[in-house]
């Protein structure tokens, strides 16, 4: 996505760049002069934006705003097993779940890649990006099973509404290997508004031996 920014010192009319850019933006006009005004050389306008806020902003050719592209994270099942997964921040850095306790191996580590400017400002790269082995991401498969996961966290929360509880947890095991099948909090949430509920926090043990458990009894 793109992520608008810009170069104080190539402003021009820095009262109706500012005006322009909060209408599209919504965000407030004052705020952008200040930073227009700080005579930096660089300065964030407003991080992962929409296309459509892109593309009025690249309409008006406005000196000294340009725009980077960043990688935002994409949660194709959206809240489902939101506290398990945790989120991000806008730098993709992992705050929370298992997006926090695997951030190095999901994000990799980072690269420096050095590059000069021309006359007018335009970036050269003076040679090819460095790939290392070591500085490129990994996958983490989960054992979740969506199905199972979205009855534990309707379940659990019927539950807690029926008998007017303050909150809930539920987990859904495979006794024999101890993968965890199901794990739900009773508070849902998006991955990116997890912050603001309580997370449930998982430590990786060594399965607890189980005599006889129902998928009615472990979810309870």
């Amino acid at each position: 996505v793109d992520s608008v920014y810009a170069e104080p010192k190539k402003v021009v009319e820095v009262e109706r760049t500012a005006r322009e850019l909060a209408r599209i933006l919504q965000i407030d006009s004052k705020e952008i002069q200040e930073k227009l005004r700080r005579g930096r050389s660089f300065e964030w306008i407003k991080r992962q934006i929409s296309p459509k806020e892109a593309e009025a902003i690249k309409a008006l050719r406005f000196p000294g705003i340009h725009f980077l592209k960043e990688n935002k994270r994409f949660y194709p099942y959206g809240s489902l097993a939101a506290h398990v997964v945790g989120f991000v921040g806008l730098d993709l850095k992992g705050l929370e779940g298992i997006e926090f306790q695997y951030n190095a191996l999901l994000n990799g580590k980072p690269l420096v890649w050095m590059m000069e400017r021309d006359a007018i400002g335009r970036g050269i790269f003076l040679s090819d990006p460095p790939i290392e082995k070591e500085s490129q991401s990994r996958n983490i498969i989960l054992t979740l099973d969506t199905h199972l996961q979205r009855i534990a966290e309707v379940e659990l929360e019927e539950a807690v509404q029926k008998w007017e509880a303050k909150g809930g947890m539920a987990i859904i095991m495979e006794p024999k290997t101890g993968k965890i099948l199901a794990m739900a909090s009773s508070r849902g949430s998006t991955p990116e508004m997890a912050k603001k509920q309580v997370c449930m926090m998982v430590l990786m043990r060594p399965p607890i031996p189980v005599r006889r458990a129902t998928s009615r009894a472990s979810m309870t």
